[in-house]
């Protein structure tokens, strides 16, 4: 589902409020949640403090001004260019919530430009924006987190559920002394070693099989390329994952060993970019383990948008509408 209700602060100074107070009537209030400030500072500091995400500022005499822009833009000054444009400060350290605000922005100007058609007699939005956006050959501009995160999960179990099973089946074999009656029995260990392979790539097969048929048929997820090339793909990420497990078996005497192993090369958890010093330690953790073991890792990364404090002001910048 797509970020609703953004906190969003404005101050507007315009004294003759008509245009203004429209544009700010055209935005969405399911997406973007106003907060009316009493200044323009207090308004911008609130989206380096992290309580909103962006900040709108409309200076004085802005109606006016941008109604003689409608009508004479190439006789006015400088100064009353700048006067006719919504300032926006923006906090867009996190990409979705960022792109989903832009885009209804976008969207409000939209409207505000079709209310104002009536009174000047025109398609403003037209004749505004020169260009027109067809709809999509591939994919939709309505961003869906399900799009970004759905990939990324399916992976990971793909190669972290093998890599677990296959080590656990032989820890268990070599705890309870299956493996080693099986031995005496005069199987080679080759043979052994094939056997639970075969188990496990059967496994696998299945198991790919069912995680798309949950996600593209029972969930509804977007799929625009070839469902073999999913498949092949998801398939060899599993068989590296069993590869690995059966290699971590032979290596670890123990189910908690396998678990820490498997958390500690599969995925680092939350990560608080703010601190710079704590991330230093982080990726030195990160570059050992990839240096000594050469295993996939994954990222996690914490959500700039429920960060508070000075971090966000870094990323604090101004756009104009």
């Amino acid at each position: 589902r797509k970020p609703h209700h953004i906190p969003v602060a404005y101050y507007n100074a315009d004294p003759n409020a008509k245009l203004s107070q429209l544009f700010l009537d055209s935005i969405e209030p399911y997406y973007l949640s106003l907060h009316e400030y009493g200044d323009n500072e207090t308004a911008v500091n609130s989206v380096r403090d992290g309580i909103n995400t962006l900040a709108l500022i409309f200076k004085q005499n802005f109606s006016q001004t941008f109604a003689l822009r409608l009508t004479d833009l190439y006789d006015m000054t400088d100064d009353e260019l700048d006067a006719s444009q919504v300032k926006v400060y923006a906090d867009f350290s996190d990409s979705i919530v960022g792109n989903n605000v832009y885009n209804s922005l976008l969207r409000a100007f939209e409207i505000f430009l079709k209310h104002l058609g009536p009174t000047y007699g025109q398609n403003l939005y037209r004749y505004f924006f020169p260009v027109t956006i067809e709809p999509a050959i591939y994919g939709s501009t309505d961003l869906n987190l399900n799009v970004f995160l759905t990939p990324g999960l399916m992976m990971a179990l793909a190669h972290l559920l093998p890599m677990i099973v296959s080590a656990m089946q032989i820890i268990t074999d070599r705890k309870n002394s299956s493996m080693e009656r099986v031995l005496v029995a005069g199987v080679k260990p080759m043979e052994f070693f094939i056997s639970h392979t075969i188990e496990n790539v059967t496994l696998i097969t299945t198991q790919v099989l069912f995680s798309m048929a949950i996600a593209f048929i029972a969930l509804n997820m977007e799929q625009l390329g070839s469902y073999v090339e999913v498949y092949l793909f998801f398939l060899l990420q599993g068989l590296q994952g069993m590869a690995i497990g059966l290699l971590v078996a032979l290596l670890l005497s123990d189910e908690v060993s396998v678990g820490a192993y498997s958390q500690k090369t599969t995925t680092v958890d939350w990560v608080d970019w703010s601190n710079a010093a704590h991330m230093d330690s982080v990726w030195c953790d990160l570059a050992h383990t990839v240096n000594s073991l050469l295993f996939p890792v994954s990222l996690r990364l914490k959500s700039n948008y429920s960060t508070t404090g000075g971090f966000a002001g870094s990323y604090v910048e101004g756009l104009d509408v």
